[in-house]
């Protein structure tokens, strides 16, 4: 008789599991469709976003009009001043604005006479001599079609006559395009962010109860250093953070200090056979961190100027990390740490792709391919 009772009781709760998982496939399922099936209730939209295309010169300082070509980048000296002009279209909505996206520069821009926009965070930033990238909005009114519009820009860095693609339709439509862009960056790299998190507070719950340092702490450090570099490149940083010149010196912090962790990870796992050989990169990086920033405070040179170095330490890492796994794979001891050699693997050839697009310039946004290399990681 009891074990009727107990069979019939594991039946209601087996029929009460059952219940569960199609209650949650019906409730997402009703959403999901819901917003593909039923009429769109938000507010109409002014216009929607596209790209600004337009005819643009460059005004030169003899008062000379040069056509150029817009977005690119116009050949410049470091700190000179560039003055663009066009002109805009003869039917503007009320409501409209164009979008601009200047990468550390200080910028004014006109429309005929009248100074709509100027960014320039000398007052507001804690160091440094340029104003981090940022989407600048020009909100124009129906009077303002057919008028001149005019950029007056300069960057002391190798952005110096950098143009990005320009936008124009209403805000909300500007905002709803570029948080598609980067929508899936943010989430995984908020997701990889907050993983890294959990697996370091596990860590240090259990350092303090056995008394020892596990090999995942370091692991989760590189994977939040990774994210948190992705995190400060994003295009809708400016709606997260309120000082975005602070926030984007965690775009170098991190660079710089990540291969610590990586290095420190290797170590352990490979059960210190190789500590010499990452002493090499450990003490670059190390130097390359603390001269950096200080050069940075002082405003003597820029992360951005220091970045090569940067780079160097990188590589040094990954020749180092990839030229150990090698050795254990000839010497048949990767077997201990197998998966993990092959997401290092993995996650240190993005982080090299990463390097040639910034080289490059291509357009690309950086972080995509690294977040590849993370996820397989």
């Amino acid at each position: 008789m009891r074990k009727h009772h107990e069979q019939k009781e594991a039946g209601y709760m087996n029929a009460v599991k059952l219940y569960f998982v199609l209650a949650v496939i019906g409730i997402f399922s009703f959403l999901v469709l819901a917003q593909f099936v039923l009429p769109d209730e938000r507010e109409a939209h002014t216009s929607e976003c596209r790209v600004f295309e337009a005819e643009w010169q460059r005004v030169m300082e003899d008062g000379e009009r040069i056509s150029i070509s817009y977005p690119g980048k116009l050949p410049a000296e470091r700190g000179e001043l560039i003055t663009i002009v066009t002109t805009l279209p003869e039917i503007i909505k009320e409501g409209e604005s164009i979008c601009f996206c200047p990468v550390w520069q200080n910028i004014e821009i006109y429309v005929g006479d009248s100074l709509r926009v100027s960014y320039d965070t000398k007052d507001s930033r804690p160091f440094g001599v340029n104003s981090p990238q940022r989407n600048l909005f020009v909100h124009l009114n129906v009077a303002d079609a057919g008028k001149e519009l005019k950029l007056c820009f300069s960057s002391d860095s190798k952005y110096s006559g950098d143009m990005r693609t320009a936008y124009i339709g209403d805000t909300l439509s500007i905002w709803m395009f570029l948080l598609h862009e980067s929508g899936v960056q943010t989430i995984i790299a908020l997701s990889m962010a907050f993983m890294s998190l959990f697996c370091i507070i596990i860590s240090v719950v259990l350092k303090w109860v056995y008394g020892r340092i596990l090999p995942l702490s370091y692991l989760a450090w590189t994977i939040l250093f990774c994210a948190l570099w992705v995190l400060s490149e994003i295009d809708i940083r400016q709606l997260l953070i309120p000082n975005i010149s602070a926030f984007t010196n965690l775009t170098y912090w991190c660079l710089m200090i990540l291969p610590l962790p990586l290095i420190l990870y290797m170590n352990e796992i490979q059960n210190f056979r190789y500590r010499k050989i990452y002493v090499i990169p450990s003490v670059f990086v190390s130097v390359i961190l603390g001269i950096g920033t200080l050069l940075q405070l002082l405003d003597v040179a820029q992360f951005v100027q220091q970045l090569t170095y940067v780079h160097v330490g990188i590589i040094l890492t990954i020749v180092s990390v990839i030229g150990t796994i090698t050795v254990d794979v000839f010497k048949k001891k990767i077997y201990d740490y197998f998966p993990v050699a092959i997401g290092a693997y993995g996650l240190l050839v993005t982080a090299v792709m990463e390097m040639v697009l910034y080289y490059m310039d291509i357009g690309i946004t950086l972080g995509t391919v690294l977040l590849i290399g993370l996820m397989f990681l």
